[in-house]
């Protein structure tokens, strides 16, 4: 960005400092949601809704590593 030869480093730092937070936050909100489902689903369709939302998880997870390529 700065036409510098130090600024292709700091921009992968950058990138490396978001990656590691959008990690943490996944991290943090993916087991609060899971709660939030078991806690708020109706007891004979618990499997489907948990099913379901783990399918979300791994289309999310798939996405980006298609988009990282």
């Amino acid at each position: 960005m700065t036409g510098e030869a130090g600024g292709s480093g700091v921009m992968v730092l950058v990138l490396v400092v978001a990656a590691v937070a959008v990690g943490a936050g996944s991290g943090l909100v993916t087991p609060l949601e899971f709660a939030h489902l078991a806690a708020t689903a109706p007891l004979e369709r618990l499997a489907q809704t948990m099913g379901a939302a783990e399918v979300g998880d791994a289309v999310v997870a798939g996405a980006r590593t298609v988009i990282r390529r």
